[in-house]
């Protein structure tokens, strides 16, 4: 083997390291790369995951704010209703004691033109 050819092959020997070294690293960068997109995919899925729970929790909170507002609005009918109630009530013993008063007026009348 002459000079020349000995030089030749150790720096072949040099490039092919070079080279070698290269795809290692060009490998480690790819893994990276897969591994930061596998990443990247999981926390899109986790954020779509999340607006979908956020959406639902609105619709709850949406669907509770309407019942809160169907049930303050039957217990302010059911207010007035026994507003209304209270008051016919009220109206009914008023009329009753005015005929228990009548009843007892007609009772002392009588009792005096018996004797």
């Amino acid at each position: 083997m002459t000079k020349a050819s000995g030089d030749y092959q150790k720096e072949v020997d040099e490039l092919q390291r070079v080279v070698s070294k290269m795809r290692d690293d060009c490998d480690r960068a790819n893994a990276e790369k897969d591994r930061i997109k596998d990443k990247a995919e999981s926390t899109t899925e986790n954020v779509f995951k999340l607006e979908s729970q956020l959406r639902e929790a609105v619709a709850a909170v949406d669907r509770v704010t309407a019942e809160k507002l169907k049930l303050q609005e039957d217990m302010t009918e059911m207010k007035q209703s026994l507003v209304m109630k209270d008051n016919d009530l009220r109206t009914t013993l008023s009329s009753m004691q005015e005929f228990q008063r009548l009843a007892s007026d007609e009772k002392v009348a009588l009792r005096s033109e018996l004797r």
